[in-house]
């Protein structure tokens, strides 16, 4: 690597700008491939690999009413907290 880079050193600014420009398509291409071959799964998975899924009804409940999102009707819930501050 130290070679590498007096190499590098050697060249005119105008070469490392464009080699320095090169490096960086390449790590961007790389990210950007990474990216799109997994969003297929992201986006056809159904929620985390980490969730397990539970048959019995009334422990799935107490883990609701345990983590806070019992909903009694089944139906969405929206709570509202109405503060008054004074700056």
């Amino acid at each position: 690597m130290k070679r590498y880079l007096q190499h590098i050193k050697t060249k005119s600014t105008h070469q490392r700008r464009g080699h320095a420009m090169q490096i960086a398509t390449v790590a961007t291409a790389f990210v950007f491939v990474v990216w799109v071959t997994t969003l297929g799964v992201r986006l056809t998975g159904s929620g985390s690999a980490a969730v397990v899924e539970n048959s019995d009804a009334e422990q799935t409940q107490l883990a609701q009413v345990a983590s806070g999102a019992y909903a009694p009707s089944g139906g969405n819930m929206l709570e509202v907290a109405t503060t008054t501050s004074s700056f």
